[in-house]
């Protein structure tokens, strides 16, 4: 089983929850991105997320889809 700690800093975890800060953020303080920039943002962090999860799973040492 994953510790909490090595959650927290893992690369997509970090990206999400910035991906999840930076609206919250843009409607308290007005930034003025608008909802296709805000889109945009959220979409490269799922498919970053995507994309690390492949890479995490043909790293050495991944095992078939089960979690410790």
């Amino acid at each position: 089983m994953k510790s909490i700690g090595k959650i927290f800093k893992s690369k997509k975890f970090i990206v999400t929850i910035i991906g999840l800060i930076i609206p919250i953020l843009n409607s308290n303080f007005d930034w003025g991105l608008d909802k296709e920039a805000i889109f945009a943002m959220l979409g490269s962090v799922g498919l970053f997320n995507i994309g690390q999860g492949i890479a995490d799973a043909g790293s050495k040492g991944a095992t078939s889809g089960t979690v410790d």
